[in-house]
């Protein structure tokens, strides 16, 4: 059987670029797992989300959208009073902002998602990505994406993804929100 893999591993350092790959490929070389059209659904179900909808300490979580068959949309809102640094902003640290320091300027989605997965990483949960939305409608609703969003393909880490991403928008005092989407690994399994 040969397995091709086809996603993106943005920001990972070498050994966690091997272990996420390590974890697609068995997920697809188990016996049955390669799926129709090479999609291997995300582990566990809706039933693995306890996380409510509602207001928390700083952040809000909307209740999950079923964005496609394969795909559901969960989006943690920030109670803050800052909004997210875009160009054309007068950028608080530009010699930081050179340097490639995330949030360098002011608080960015990306600076807010990159610290999520980081958290991720550091336990060991590499197939955590910061993906770009399609810039169109991702949704069968019609519904658009973020210009990115956390991808995660596993329910269970539903619940930390939500907290993580809340207590980051918390953190910077931030009143904007923020995408986790569950979906599935897109794989390409042949005989």
């Amino acid at each position: 059987m040969k397995t091709w893999i086809a996603f993106a591993a943005r920001g990972l350092s070498g050994l966690a670029l091997v272990a996420c790959l390590s974890s697609c490929l068995s997920s697809c070389l188990s016996s049955g797992n390669c799926g129709s059209g090479g999609v291997v659904p995300a582990q566990g179900s809706a039933a693995d989300l306890h996380t409510q909808p509602g207001v928390y300490d700083g952040f809000e979580v909307q209740g999950p959208v079923r964005c496609t068959s394969v795909r559901t949309l969960l989006m943690v809102n920030g109670l803050g009073t800052q909004a997210f640094w875009m160009p054309g902003d007068p950028c608080r640290n530009p010699a930081g902002l050179d340097a490639g320091i995330p949030d360098a300027c002011g608080p960015t989605l990306h600076g807010v998602l990159q610290e999520v997965a980081q958290c991720f990483w550091a336990e060991g949960a590499y197939t955590v990505q910061i993906l770009e939305g399609p810039g169109h409608a991702a949704c069968d609703s019609g519904q658009e994406l973020p210009s990115e969003y956390l991808h995660i393909e596993r329910w269970q880490d539903a619940d930390a993804a939500l907290t993580y991403v809340g207590e980051a928008l918390r953190a910077r005092d931030l009143g904007e929100n923020a995408a986790v989407m569950i979906e599935p690994v897109i794989v390409r399994c042949a005989m």
